[in-house]
């Protein structure tokens, strides 16, 4: 039986055109970059923070629309988590009659309390320990690929 021919890493790497797989990678983490960049801008600079504030206080409004790309829009509400909770809380309060269901998940997330849907039902965790999971994850994942 012949020989299996080896193939070398350099040989592969040698035939891969860099230039289309930037193309195809880069737009798909472009939503990401942006996320990145913004929350970084945000918390680094005093003039960027407070813009982002209002972003995060007036976007959910419904209707003000400022014509922010949604990466921004979103790293600016992950940024002000609790102020936007209490700013929708009030708008709430002030306009909306809530329903029982959507006034506990408001208090679960001030609380840092996340339902999740599994299949032997909903099941209340805790973001640290969401957080922690996903640590440990990445962990053994950057482990396993190293």
């Amino acid at each position: 039986m012949p020989k299996a021919k080896e193939i070398d890493f350099k040989d592969i790497a040698k035939n891969i055109d860099f230039n289309r797989l930037l193309l195809t990678v880069v737009p798909l983490l472009q939503p990401f970059i942006i996320f990145g960049a913004w929350l970084t801008f945000a918390r680094m600079n005093t003039k960027a923070s407070i813009v982002s504030k209002i972003i995060a206080i007036a976007e959910p409004i419904p209707t003000i629309d400022l014509n922010v790309p949604k990466e921004v829009v979103l790293a600016s509400l992950f940024d002000f988590t609790e102020d936007t909770l209490q700013l929708i809380e009030k708008i709430i309060d002030t306009l909306i009659d809530v329903p029982a269901d959507v006034a506990e998940t408001i208090d679960n997330l001030k609380k840092g309390i996340v339902t999740v849907d599994t299949p032997v039902g909903e099941v209340d965790v805790g973001t640290d320990d969401l957080w922690e999971y996903t640590k440990k994850e990445l962990r053994r994942l950057l482990l396993v690929v190293t």
